[in-house]
């Protein structure tokens, strides 16, 4: 009872630490109309009421769309009445409630800066015995409306468009939408949070009666995986830098200069009026915030050139000869009010830099400056961040040696130093524990002063065809985490680079990477961006041990202390007139005979429904004996992982060792962080097989193995395998239970895993030997119908079959359908010739002469 109380507070607060903005984003008049957003609820299962009912959501507009006008949703009842609710910004009245062919309400709004900025939650309360509809915004009630809506119907609900045959609409209002929730009375009926992150399945989570999405956008993966917005090619040399003007990379190239537009969602550019060779190879462009102008720098001649935003032009002289530059990837700092910047670092002519050059925009004058406190030990390919007020500065990393000279020991720095920039002062605030795999950081990092965290790019220099990796790392302590999907990334010395910024205004981090091909003369550029904050998905893969997991153990440890009396007593006034359970083999011990799962026979104890129920087929399910379903705890990651686990234990009753775990799922990490992600993700399984029961992780010799009652726990697949592992034909009897599990859909239909293919691959030929040996001990005169619907279960698992072709033509004969057997046999020759690009070798008039 105390570990499973202390399993769920874990999952809950580890939950709460990962929460993220999530939502459905919806497409409207800003995409083509095959593209807009439609969430459909209701359709695969009736969402009926006899009473009052009450419909509950939160909203959020988006921003930056030219048009706002659409339907937010529909509600439409088994008599084609409807309530409609939309929005108009170039009404006075934006929002409007029509019901059947009247516009019932058209004088109410809301916050028009706060529908930007953060979510509303809206309430609409049908009340049938006065006939009127409540409209609140939270506890508010904004207006009372009667309406014209019959009681005991089940209804639809439609949000965004819909394609429904007599209320179809692509008029769909570009928003947010999150947390549908249906009651009845006062209790909670349906609930849609809309927190997915993959796929066209909003999943509802009290009774499975999961909405259709088309189109849809999941908020939440926007926080994970890095969106590319420029992906592009220049002749010639380049200069870039974050443009504060337009919250994102400006390229300047020979011909012209160009960026992504948040707004319009498409590439710009702005041709220069004079075409000439402008940059080279070294070329470092930087944004001056306070004078909203930007500097092309060449540190090697000590030159700097200005550029004119409003003329779109740099001052730049043409045939101007460039000297190569010794100060590849330095770094820099801007002082307040643009009055000076200083140029830190850098490598060229076999030596690593840790100078500290000052140009003052007031006097047009070069310095060095001498930093007082930590030496800088020499070196290049390192982040620097700032804090608001720019008073201080962070270095983080890099690579170089401590004489400066590349012939001697030469390393990585996992170091991170604060620059006071009002004394001139050094101090090293930590060092990190050498990794196992080497890594350099991005130009650019972003600096959270209120959290004292800070966000950096990462990469393995190492490697040509390396990935950066967002990494979100203390200000205090040695500690830090990989966060987010990293970015494909070719990495070639000095001819590559990367740099990272925040685009405050909609809360974006920006990542522009560079490549130049120097034999072709062409520069490539790709830019992403990712919602901020930054979440992880999966499993968060921290470097070292997580000071909130550090937490929770302690807090563990109070829990343990404190309340163990009041547990004890509660369990025992729960149980003490309980017979005990049957108990599975603990984890950690050897295991009996008994504990593991055997392909028996025996009918099962309980019916499917009384039992915990894990569904296979058709899609991944996972239920309580409550109905509760727990597929939306499982990450994809942590779904893969646990059905790696149950099949391999349900299939060779066998254990998988760590180190198969770590080499499908944790390939790319080191012995230590795959450890910590094992752990972290397998403490989740057990979690959630904890609000199960009778259903265990067991370890044994470093082995990991799911076992389980199956008298408590109903897997269809475990059940497959014990009808399809017989060596006799099945019955009458048998055959239907295996109709009843194989028609849900296809195993696992929606997951494709290379592991996988083999388990589906098994199936599919267990599915077809068993129909196929029971269709022979029937008769074509006698069983002509059940032999077409046997053909028709063949051909879901495989459309070539041509044993079911043959089957079910020949039935399609005997009971005088010929059109129709001379249909299915074209269609499988049809499929047949797609598949193996030749036609197939019997005609139809063989087929049926065979009978």
């Amino acid at each position: 009872m105390l570990q499973k109380t202390f399993l769920l507070f874990l999952l809950f607060f580890s939950s709460k630490l990962c929460a993220q903005d999530y939502g459905l984003e919806f497409m409207g008049h800003e995409v083509n109309p095959d593209q807009r957003t439609s969430l459909s609820l209701g359709e695969n299962k009736e969402l009926c009421f006899d009473d009052n009912f009450e419909l509950n959501f939160e909203l959020k507009f988006k921003k930056n769309v030219v048009s706002y006008f659409g339907y937010i949703f529909r509600i439409v009842n088994t008599e084609d009445q409807h309530i409609d609710l939309l929005y108009n910004s170039r009404k006075t009245e934006k929002f409007r409630i029509v019901n059947k062919d009247l516009s019932i309400s058209t004088n109410f709004g809301l916050d028009s800066a706060k529908l930007y900025s953060s979510w509303s939650k809206l309430r609409f309360l049908f009340d049938y015995k006065t006939k009127e509809l409540s409209l609140y915004e939270g506890n508010n009630l904004l207006e009372r409306k009667a309406v014209v809506f019959n009681k005991k119907s089940c209804l639809k609900i439609y949000f965004g468009g819909n394609q429904n045959t007599k209320f179809a609409t692509k008029d769909v209002l570009p928003t947010y939408i999150r947390n549908i929730t249906l009651l009845k009375g006062n209790k909670v009926t349906n609930v849609w949070k809309l927190n997915d992150v993959y796929g066209n399945v909003a999943k509802e989570t009290q009774k499975a009666n999961h909405g259709t999405v088309t189109n849809g956008s999941w908020m939440l993966v926007k926080h994970y995986e890095w969106l590319k917005r420029i992906d592009t090619t220049f002749k010639g040399q380049t200069t870039f830098y974050f443009d504060r003007n337009i919250n994102h990379f400006l390229i300047h190239a020979d011909e012209g200069s160009f960026y992504f537009d948040e707004k319009k969602s498409a590439t710009l550019a702005r041709p220069f009026d004079k075409k000439y060779i402008k940059f080279t190879f070294g070329d470092q462009g930087y944004f001056l915030k306070e004078s909203k102008t930007a500097v092309n720098v060449r540190l090697n001649q000590k030159e700097i050139f200005a550029y004119d935003s409003k003329g779109n032009s740099w001052n730049i002289p043409p045939n101007l000869k460039p000297e190569l530059t010794e100060y590849w990837h330095h770094n820099q700092y801007v002082f307040p009010k643009d009055t000076a910047m200083v140029f830190i670092g850098g490598y060229g002519q076999f030596t690593y830099k840790n100078s500290f050059q000052k140009y003052s925009f007031l006097n047009k004058r070069w310095s060095e400056l001498n930093m007082k406190g930590y030496r800088l030990e020499p070196r290049y390919m390192f982040g620097i961040g700032h804090t608001k007020d720019l008073n201080k500065s962070y270095i983080f990393g890099g690579y170089g040696s401590k004489t400066g000279e590349q012939e001697i020991n030469p390393q990585n720095y996992y170091d991170l130093l604060e620059v006071n920039w009002q004394n001139l002062s050094i101090r090293k605030v930590y060092t990190l524990e050498t990794p196992e795999n080497p890594f350099v950081v991005v130009k650019s990092m972003v600096v959270d002063e209120k959290k004292q965290v800070f966000y950096a790019l990462i990469y393995n220099q190492l490697n040509f065809k390396s990935s950066l990796q967002l990494i979100r790392g203390s200000l205090r302590k040695p500690e830090y985490e990989i966060i987010g999907k990293p970015i494909p990334y070719d990495f070639q010395d000095v001819a590559s680079s990367a740099d990272l910024a925040f685009d405050e205004k909609n809360q974006k981090l920006v990542c522009i990477t560079y490549h130049y091909d120097r034999i072709k003369n062409l520069s490539f550029h790709k830019v992403y961006t990712l919602d901020f904050p930054p979440a992880n998905i999966e499993a968060t893969i921290a470097q070292k041990e997580s000071g909130f997991v550090k937490w929770l153990t302690i807090l563990a440890i109070v829990l343990l202390i404190l309340v163990p009396l009041v547990l004890m007593i509660f369990y025992y006034r729960q149980h003490r007139n309980k017979k005990p359970p049957i108990e599975l083999a603990p984890e950690n011990t050897s295991k009996t005979e008994e504990s593991r799962v055997e392909l028996t026979t025996e009918r099962p104890i309980m019916e499917e429904n009384k039992r915990s129920r894990l569904i296979l087929f058709g899609g991944f399910q996972f239920l309580t004996s409550k109905g509760e379903d727990l597929s939306v705890h499982f990450t994809p990651l942590l779904k893969e992982l646990f059905l790696y686990l149950m099949l391999n234990s349900i299939k060779w009753n066998k254990s998988v060792n760590s180190q198969q775990l770590n080499d499908l799922f944790w390939y790319d990490k080191t012995a230590t962080s795959a450890r910590n992600n094992r752990s972290v993700n397998l403490t989740k399984l057990k979690v959630i097989f904890e609000q199960v029961g009778h259903i265990q992780i067991s370890k044994e010799s470093g082995d990991w193995q799911i076992i389980f009652d199956p008298s408590h726990v109903f897997v269809d697949y475990y059940d497959f395998l014990k009808l399809t592992d017989e060596k006799k034909n099945l019955n009458k009897e048998e055959i239907n239970l295996l109709t009843k599990i194989v028609s849900r859909g296809n195993f696992l239909f929606n997951l494709e895993y290379e592991w996988l293919e083999p388990f589906k691959s098994e199936i599919s030929n267990r599915v077809i030997d068993a129909y196929t040996s029971y269709s022979k001990g029937l008769s074509f005169e006698t069983d002509a119908q059940e032999i077409i619907e046997i053909a028709d279960k063949i051909f879901v698992f495989d459309k070539v079959d041509e044993t079911a072709m043959e089957m079910k033509c020949k039935a399609l004969v005997v009971l005088g359908k010929h059109s129709l057997a001379l249909k299915c046999y074209e269609h499988f020759e049809k499929e047949y010739h797609l598949l193996y690009a030749e036609n197939f070798s019997k005609s139809f008039k063989q087929i049926i002469n065979s009978i």
